[in-house]
């Protein structure tokens, strides 16, 4: 009842056999259902099930049921989306409806293939992850291989209580992290959390190929990240308690960035954030940000920022520009300084030299 089927059924084998000395007669159903062409007279297999409300169609595989309520799901195959633009999931597993009411589902692995993050299955996810999810307004395909778990109890109407465990692929997806969108995203994200009736907790770690944020691309992303109904924590704060590296770490302007944020999920997102950048290259700074400039060299720059998504007259913060080997010479202030001391015939690699804090 719980899975919500309509539609028909190819083949179901129902044995009963009472065995001698025993005071109950064993019952064992097996349901199959095949694949097969399109045929008008008969409509397909479709679920949607009440503990994870996706609509599945045209479904087959094999339901083992057995007498003392275990049973065995093999070789799942379901559609979800239009023909035009479905997504094949692929699962096996099993669970257990016991006498009390109570019940669990295990899928022991799920597969899924390029499945778009539509409002049908931002709504099917545990309501708090759901509002994570519209939160950083998340669109893109993303490929999962995992493991689920659901449990409640179908006497009491309790909470369903949900756990996960997947590696996600992430293919052209976007996001909006704290008012500015990230876009172009690809890579690979770590899941596992649970969903209890005191809320939802994930965890899991984040290797991003590339993105970009505020057209300029930063690739190489690697950090922990945990997320509650409150906030999402990434770098140091994320990996406390586990063997993770401690800091979000990426290439930006051809060097090494280091961080620790977290973004609140109140009104506006509030956002904190501690960066260091080393060893930047000022010329790949202009090239990025498509700003002309004459200025060469490299640099270190620190920076703690906080603010919110309401725009940015409430960033606040401070930090630090050190370069090194730097090459000044036709910088406007430099120029003019230059003229008023009246320099003749300036080398065009005048400072070229300098270190600047």
């Amino acid at each position: 009842q719980s899975l919500r089927p309509t539609g028909h059924i190819d083949h179901a084998r129902i044995a009963l056999v009472h065995r001698g000395g025993t005071e109950a007669p064993e019952l064992d159903v097996v349901v199959t259902q095949m694949k097969k062409e399109n045929d008008p007279h008969r409509r397909a297999l479709e679920i949607q099930p009440t503990w994870f409300p996706l609509k599945m169609n045209r479904v087959t595989g094999v339901v083992d049921y057995q007498s003392d309520g275990t049973f065995q799901l093999r070789n799942l195959f379901a559609e979800h989306g239009s023909e035009q633009r479905s997504v094949t999931l692929q699962s096996s597993g099993g669970g257990i409806f016991r006498a009390d009411g109570s019940w669990e589902v295990r899928l022991a692995r799920v597969l899924a293939d390029s499945m778009e993050t539509t409002p049908e299955l931002t709504v099917a996810l545990p309501t708090e992850l759901s509002a994570a999810m519209r939160n950083l307004d998340f669109h893109g395909k993303l490929s999962v291989d995992g493991s689920m778990r659901f449990a409640g109890n179908s006497r009491t109407g309790s909470f369903v209580n949900s756990s996960w465990s997947s590696l996600v692929n992430v293919d052209n997806a976007r996001l909006n992290v704290g008012g500015h969108d990230i876009t172009n995203v690809y890579g690979e994200i770590r899941v596992d959390g649970q969903s209890t009736s005191a809320g939802v907790v994930s965890n899991g770690d984040a290797n991003l190929h590339s993105l970009v944020c505020h057209g300029v691309q930063i690739t190489r992303l690697s950090t922990p990240w945990s997320m509650d109904k409150s906030r999402l924590l990434v770098g140091a704060g994320a990996a406390l308690g586990t063997q993770a590296s401690s800091h979000l770490t990426a290439r930006l302007f051809d060097g090494v960035a280091e961080a620790d944020g977290v973004i609140g999920f109140a009104e506006n997102y509030p956002f904190q954030f501690d960066i260091l950048l080393t060893n930047f290259d000022t010329a790949a700074i202009a090239r990025d940000t498509n700003m002309p400039s004459s200025v060469t060299g490299r640099g270190e720059a620190r920076l703690q920022l906080s603010g919110n998504s309401a725009g940015t007259h409430t960033l606040n913060g401070r930090g630090s520009v050190r370069l090194r080997d730097a090459n000044l010479a036709k910088l406007p202030a430099i120029i003019s300084l230059i003229n008023t001391m009246r320099v003749r015939n300036a080398a065009p690699d005048v400072f070229s030299s300098s270190d600047i804090d």
